[in-house]
C-alpha cells in the first residue's frame, strides 16, 4: 500500500469517531433536551457522511466525483456547529435545528446529483472549498477564544483547543491537494489524526464543560 492509499484511508477513523460523537450527544440530547447537543449531534453526522463519500470516491467504487457531497456536508456541519455559538435563546435554536434540516436536504440533493457533477477541473477548486471549511471552523475557534477571554469558563477553552486542533488539522490538509506527493500525504495522514483529537475535545466540552 503506497502513501497516498494510506492518507486517503486516514479519513475513516474521521468517520469513526464523528459516528461515536454523534451518537454520544444524542443520547446526551435525550436526556437534557439541549437544542445545541442536537445541532453537534447532526453536524456529526454530517461529517460522516463527507467521509463515507470521500472513501467510496478515493476507493474507485463509483466512477463520479464524490468531492463535491464531501466538501457540502462537512462545510455544513462546520457551519452549523459554528451559528449554534452565537445564537443566545432558545427560540433562536430551535429555528437554527431547522435551517439545519433544509441544509441537510440540500447536501441530500447534491449527493444525489453527483453522477452528472463535473470533476475538479484545477486543484484550486478543491483547495478553495478546503480554505472556506477551514475559515467557518476559524470562526468558530476565534468566537470560542473570545468567550473564553470574556467569561473565562472551562467549556469555552476547552471548545477553543478543539477547534484550534480541527482548524490545524485541515490547513495541513491544503498542501496534499495542491501537490499531491508522498510529502504532502504525509501532512494529509497528520491532519486527519489531529482532527480526529480535536472532533474528540469538542465531545469532551459538550459532555464535561
Amino acid at each position: 500500500m503506497n502513501i497516498q492509499a494510506i492518507a486517503n484511508l486516514s479519513l475513516f477513523p474521521i468517520g469513526v469517531v464523528a459516528i461515536i460523537i454523534a451518537i454520544r450527544a444524542f443520547y446526551i440530547y435525550s436526556l437534557s433536551r439541549s437544542d445545541v447537543l442536537f445541532i453537534l449531534g447532526f453536524a456529526m453526522c454530517s461529517i460522516a457522511m463527507a467521509v463515507f463519500m470521500s472513501n467510496i470516491g478515493d476507493a474507485h467504487l463509483v466512477p463520479y466525483n464524490t468531492q463535491w457531497a464531501r466538501y457540502a456536508c462537512s462545510s455544513s456541519a462546520a457551519l452549523f456547529i459554528f451559528l449554534s455559538s452565537i445564537v443566545k435563546t432558545r427560540e433562536q435554536l430551535k429555528q437554527l435545528k431547522r435551517a439545519q434540516m433544509i441544509f441537510a436536504g440540500l447536501c441530500v440533493v447534491v449527493i444525489l446529483l453527483t453522477p452528472v457533477l463535473p470533476p475538479f477541473s484545477s486543484p484550486l477548486i478543491p483547495a478553495t472549498l478546503n480554505n472556506i471549511r477551514t475559515a467557518i471552523y476559524g470562526a468558530a475557534l476565534f468566537r470560542y477564544a473570545y468567550l473564553y477571554l470574556l467569561k473565562k469558563s472551562r467549556f469555552s477553552l476547552i471548545m477553543t483547543c478543539g477547534f484550534l486542533l480541527v482548524v490545524t488539522g485541515f490547513i495541513l490538509v491544503t498542501p496534499q491537494l495542491l501537490y499531491p506527493n508522498p510529502t504532502t500525504a504525509v501532512l494529509n495522514i497528520t491532519g486527519s489524526f489531529i482532527r480526529v483529537f480535536g472532533y474528540s475535545t469538542l465531545l469532551v466540552a459538550y459532555t464535561f464543560g
